[in-house]
C-alpha cells in the first residue's frame, strides 16, 4: 500500500475471525503496530458479515427496513391505488430483500419467519387486504405479480448461473462449476442441454451453499429459457418463476 501511496484508516479497521465454535477466540492482530479491533460482525458494502456467517444481524437489517417500508405503504393506501402502491414497494422494500440475498437467502428456515411476516404484510397493504381477512397469501403474490423472498433467491441465483454457464465471471469463480459434456466425450441427453454436474452432501451447510443449490436450479430451468440471451433471460425467467406455486 505505501508503494501505491494509499493509506489504511485503522481506527476503522476491523478484524473478523470466522469459525463455527459459539466460544469465543481472541485473533491478536496488528498493522503497522497498531492492534486492530476484533469483532464478532462488521458491515461491508451494506451487508453485515458475522464470525458464524448465521446473517442473523444481516437479516435484522432487512426486517427493519421492510417494515418502514410497510410503515410507509399503510399511509399512502387510503390515499393510493394498487399500481402506485406497487410502485412504492419495488422502490422502498423489494431492493433490501434482493440486495446480496445469495448470501443470507438459504438460511434455515427459522431465521426468516419474522421477514416473511413483515413481506406479507406489504402485499396485503398493496392488495387492500386487512390483516384480519383470511385470504391465500399465495393468491396475493400472484396477483401482484410480485415474488415471495425464496423466490427472490432463485430469480438472483438464476441470473448468477447464467452467468457462470456463459462465462460471464472470471475464471477463479466458474472452474468451481462443470458441465456434464465435460465429464465424457459422447453424447447424451442430459450432456447436451448444457446441464451442471451437481454435488451431494448430508450437511445441512452445504446443502444451502450455492455451489450445492446454484446447478440443481439451473438444470430444472427449461431449455428454451435458459438458450435465450440475458435481456430475453431475465423476462422470461421472471414470468417462469410467478407462475411457479411456491409454498
Amino acid at each position: 500500500m505505501q508503494k501505491n501511496k494509499l493509506t489504511l484508516s485503522l481506527s476503522k479497521t476491523k478484524t473478523v475471525l470466522f469459525n463455527n465454535h459459539n466460544r469465543p477466540v481472541t485473533l491478536n492482530t496488528n498493522c503497522n503496530n497498531v492492534p486492530l479491533e476484533q469483532v464478532n460482525s462488521n458491515k461491508y458494502l451494506g451487508t453485515t458479515i458475522d464470525s458464524n456467517l448465521a446473517w442473523k444481524k444481516q437479516i435484522a437489517s432487512v426486517e427493519k427496513k421492510v417494515a418502514q417500508g410497510c410503515n410507509a405503504l399503510f399511509k399512502l393506501q387510503p390515499i393510493s391505488d394498487i399500481k402506485i402502491l406497487r410502485n412504492v414497494y419495488f422502490s422502498l422494500i423489494h431492493p433490501h430483500l434482493q440486495y446480496a440475498i445469495l448470501t443470507w437467502g438459504r438460511v434455515p428456515a427459522a431465521y426468516l419467519t419474522h421477514l416473511k411476516v413483515l413481506h406479507n404484510r406489504s402485499i396485503r397493504c398493496i392488495c387492500k387486504i386487512s390483516r384480519t381477512a383470511h385470504v391465500p397469501m399465495l393468491d396475493l403474490y400472484h396477483s401482484c405479480k410480485i415474488f415471495q423472498i425464496n423466490q427472490i433467491y432463485e430469480y438472483e441465483l438464476g441470473k448468477f448461473m447464467y452467468k457462470i454457464v456463459h462465462n460471464c465471471f472470471p475464471s477463479f469463480i466458474s472452474n468451481c462449476y462443470s458441465h456434464i459434456n465435460g465429464r465424457h466425450n459422447y453424447p447424451t441427453r442430459i450432456a447436451t442441454n448444457n446441464n451442471l454436474i451437481t454435488t451431494s452432501s448430508k450437511k445441512s451447510l452445504t446443502r444451502r451453499s450455492i455451489q450445492y443449490t446454484g446447478p440443481r436450479l439451473w438444470n430444472n430451468i427449461p431449455n428454451d429459457i435458459r438458450n435465450k440471451s440475458f435481456l430475453a433471460f431475465c423476462p422470461t425467467y421472471e414470468k417462469y418463476l410467478l407462475d411457479q406455486v411456491v409454498l
